[in-house]
């Protein structure tokens, strides 16, 4: 930008023949005039502009990297730094923004030191971070994702430890990607991966609709089919229809070819099994929304629950990416639940490098929701259970597990083991018949016990399936 032509000199009809008048190029910015103000006195020989604070600090440091002048970069640089202490956090995100490494580095190593060392290791979440962020706008899922991993470890790592982007030790050791990932790279070299669905139109005649596609490719259908199932596809119609109603109309479309085509599949009713992968779904479920094909989504939804079963914190970035919120809760709730990933410092995929950071944390905000309700419904079952046992006589009761006593450890070794195996209550009653039926025989005369222990592990999995099914999904 400053190294435009100087402006000539173009003589003004409005004064003598030897005056002349400046005419001076116009440029359009996107910054705001204090920011730009600022922003021109440091590179003008005036005295410095004060930078003491966050509000005023960011928005000239981006400025300056966008026009790529080097000196104010530094020096607004410097000014960030130097507000560390007082703004750990924010000075954490600005550097994720603006893609500075060691910005965001100082900030964490700053944020890291005000949170107690016992606290670390189990820190799922920074509960406040949405309000002292203003909504987490321009941080991304893995940005965060890698912020908690270096509380979680108390910043071990070192120079190592990268803060913007994914280094392969730090993968390796951190996180555990999705089980499919190896099978979708053989996928890919199988001849039939890339083949393109044909026209669902082919099998019917008279097509008077061309569908443009993103990708510059077209698919033919008809105005009947996609009027009846889409409102906003119908009224673009009629927006577009010509003089002569045996000209075809033709329609752009935002989506893939590859997508359009298995949505109109399903329009026409052709076309066989719908998308197991998750990536070609969401697709599918996004357009469908998009295009308010109410007849449409119940069967994309329906396949949703099964297909968000194999994978569902993959399944929830893509889905949260495209804000479908309901799709989304069903595979959180269902990641939540996983065993295979059942800490949420193992939750990695490369999908959350350009999802929102807000998604990731209202997930993490639930899953830490549902610890706390899976925690008190376990305590409060030992509380029944260890009322329920008084009443009973274990006099004459020996040599079995069945004691009262026993059910009670039993309930607080599935509180101590709920993180790694948050689902373990569900086999309560078999784990508890058959691990003290193994321990020892029961006792003839233990049949009230065992009458009593079958009752409530049958009824705890409800009451604990319940109680979280109450849980809020803030979003």
């Amino acid at each position: 930008m400053f190294q435009l032509p100087q402006p000539d000199l173009i003589p003004n009809p409005a004064t003598s023949d030897s005056g002349s008048t400046i005419v001076r190029p116009v440029i359009d910015v996107s910054e705001d005039s204090a920011t730009l103000d600022t922003l021109l006195r440091l590179v003008y020989p005036v005295k410095n502009p004060e930078l003491v604070d966050i509000a005023s600090i960011e928005p000239v440091l981006e400025a300056a990297i966008k026009y790529d002048m080097e000196w104010p970069t530094e020096l607004a640089t410097e000014r960030l730094l130097a507000v560390v202490p007082e703004s750990p956090l924010q000075v954490w995100a600005i550097g994720c923004r603006m893609g500075l490494e060691i910005v965001a580095r100082r900030g964490a190593e700053a944020l890291l030191a005000t949170i107690p060392e016992f606290q670390r290791k189990e820190r799922v979440l920074l509960p406040d971070i949405i309000h002292d962020l203003d909504g987490m706008e321009g941080i991304f899922a893995g940005d965060y994702w890698r912020l908690l991993s270096f509380i979680r470890h108390s910043g071990q790592g070192g120079d190592d430890f990268h803060f913007l982007k994914m280094a392969s030790s730090i993968k390796d050791n951190m996180a555990v990607l999705g089980p499919l990932d190896e099978v979708r790279l053989l996928l890919q070299d199988l001849p039939f991966h890339d083949h393109l669905p044909s026209d669902p139109a082919d099998d019917v005649p008279l097509a008077d609709i061309v569908c443009r596609c993103a990708d510059e490719e077209t698919v033919l259908a008809h105005r009947s089919i996609l009027s009846l199932h889409s409102s906003v596809i119908a009224a673009r119609i009629r927006a577009s229809r010509s003089v002569d109603r045996h000209q075809r109309v033709i329609l752009d479309f935002e989506e893939s070819r590859s997508t359009l085509c298995g949505l109109l599949s399903l329009c026409y009713g052709v076309g066989g099994t719908l998308p197991h992968d998750p990536t070609s779904l969401v697709s599918l479920l996004a357009a469908g929304k998009k295009y308010r094909m109410s007849q449409v989504l119940p069967m994309l939804e329906s396949q949703w629950e099964s297909v968000s079963t194999r994978e569902p914190f993959v399944s929830y970035c893509l889905t949260a990416k495209e804000g479908l919120v309901g799709p989304a809760r069903v595979a959180g709730r269902k990641a939540v639940q996983d065993e295979s990933t059942a800490l949420p410092g193992q939750w990695y995929t490369p999908h959350m490098e350009d999802m929102s950071a807000r998604a990731y944390h209202q997930l993490l905000d639930y899953y830490a929701a549902c610890r706390g309700v899976l925690d008190n419904a376990l305590l409060k079952a030992k509380i029944e259970w260890d009322a329920t046992a008084k009443g009973m006589n274990v006099k004459e009761i020996k040599h079995t597990t069945m004691a009262p006593s026993w059910m009670s450890t039993h309930l607080e070794r599935l509180r101590s083991q709920m993180d790694e195996a948050p689902s373990k209550y569900r086999n309560c009653l078999q784990d508890v018949f058959g691990t003290s039926y193994k321990s020892s025989p029961w006792c003839r005369k233990s049949d009230d016990i065992i009458h009593a222990i079958f009752k409530f592990t049958s009824r705890l999995p409800d009451a604990i399936e319940a109680a979280q099914d109450e849980v809020e999904w803030i979003w």
